[in-house]
């Protein structure tokens, strides 16, 4: 059915759009490369956020950077709702009922509030708010790969010992199983939204993976204040951080990385939220692919493709159908890192499929796919090259060298669910 609805709606934008309906699209201009490291500005100097309680000092590590709580708050604005609910517990003490024990005041306060506090004074005990932190050398059990600490949260792979959706929520974010620690550790320094869900529901089985939680250190340190207004600023509608960074006008050096797939990299995490709310970074990619959806239950696979292409100055397709990618830019004969790959879905003849970036093979010869809408989220996940129905490259972009392209760790499961 949501197929069917999704089909409907882009034969009649398509009609309009010929109708007059819809102006031109303005051809955007060749796009330069870009450096391998964008210069970014903080996220701080892009917008106007100011906050009243959530910048307090913890203990002795200073006050959290603003960009650690926008970044926080962008996360739990699209969080599921099941890591925050009454339910989803383990056998131990979990952490709000230990909150409550250590600190009566907090009982009646909003949950999802709650645990960015919690996760706001934890990062400051851990790391002092550092995303790059390494192992802590004063632990005499971190000298193996599984208990090895790794981020702002110092968590190591061990952890995902406490439940299996812990693993699960591992893999939806590119692990390739419980023993895959390398990746573990790199996921925690590098991609946030991981490391706020992954101990965010860790939280929710035991306190006595994290030292200064299970000492009781950083409860007189949970701020009744910051809460509230934690509480107030997700209340408000929209993102926080912008779609689109500011990039230099200048690059200076050469192009290691396709830039409409460094940023569908940054967006790793993404995923739709169920009932009536919406991830409003979803509608996002359907504003910036200039489609008219609003909702995060359409399949938004093209809304993501295009949406990337459009931030990196080239144009997508302008339709929310994956395989209108079938008659747009270049055709390769083989792929390369951030090209453009279409699928079939259903059958060869369905005219459904799947549109994503691809991102290298598998050791199983997989294809891995850099998409939106793989099992409802942002994420890398490995396809049969029996549904592919080809690989294209933007026209006003050269053509690398096709060389050898990336191995990545994978389960093995070919993803079924891009619908």
């Amino acid at each position: 059915m949501k197929d069917l609805f999704s089909i409907l709606r882009a034969i009649f934008e398509g009609i309009f759009s010929k109708k007059g309906g819809t102006p031109p699209r303005t051809p955007k201009p060749p796009v330069s490369p870009l450096p391998p490291e964008i210069n970014v500005p903080d996220v701080t100097d892009l917008i106007e956020v100011d906050f009243d309680q959530l910048d307090a000092k913890v203990y002795n590590r200073g006050r959290p950077p603003k960009e650690f709580l926008l970044k926080l708050i962008e996360w739990a604005k699209q969080a599921d709702d099941e890591i925050f609910s009454l339910t989803y517990k383990g056998e131990e003490r979990d952490i709000y009922r230990e909150l409550i024990n250590q600190r009566p005041d907090l009982k009646d306060s909003d949950r999802v509030a709650l645990m960015c506090e919690v996760l706001r004074v934890m990062a400051g005990f851990e790391a002092a708010w550092q995303w790059e932190e390494g192992r802590d050398v004063t632990n005499s059990t971190s000298n193996r790969p599984e208990t090895e600490e790794a981020g702002i949260f110092q968590v190591s792979a061990n952890s995902m010992y406490f439940s299996s959706t812990l693993t699960d929520c591992f893999v939806r974010y590119g692990g390739a199983s419980s023993r895959d620690y390398r990746t573990f550790r790199r996921l925690m320094k590098e991609i946030p939204n991981f490391a706020f869900e992954y101990t965010a529901r860790l939280l929710r089985f035991t306190i006595r993976h994290h030292g200064p939680v299970k000492r009781g250190e950083i409860f007189q340190w949970i701020s009744t204040d910051a809460v509230d207004e934690f509480e107030r600023v997700l209340a408000t509608t929209g993102s926080v951080i912008p779609s689109s960074p500011v990039l230099p006008e200048k690059p200076t050096h050469s192009l290691q990385l396709p830039e409409w797939y460094r940023l569908a990299q940054r967006e790793i995490g993404q995923t739709e939220i169920k009932g009536r709310r919406h991830n409003p970074n979803i509608i996002d990619y359907w504003d910036d692919a200039e489609l008219g959806f609003d909702d995060d239950e359409t399949p938004w696979c093209a809304g993501f493709v295009g949406a990337m292409l459009e931030r990196a100055g080239i144009n997508g397709t302008g339709s929310g159908m994956a395989r209108s990618y079938e008659h747009w830019g270049q055709k390769l004969r083989a792929p390369t890192l951030g090209c453009v790959v279409t699928f079939w879905r259903g059958s060869k003849q369905s005219g459904s499929g799947h549109v994503a970036f691809f991102a290298g093979f598998d050791s199983k010869g997989n294809i891995m796919c850099l998409g939106g809408n793989q099992s409802d989220a942002v994420n890398i996940k490995p396809f049969s090259d029996s549904r592919i129905t080809g690989y294209y490259w933007p026209e006003s972009v050269s053509i690398p060298a096709i060389r050898n392209q990336p191995i990545l760790r994978s389960d093995g499961k070919l993803s079924t669910n891009e619908s």
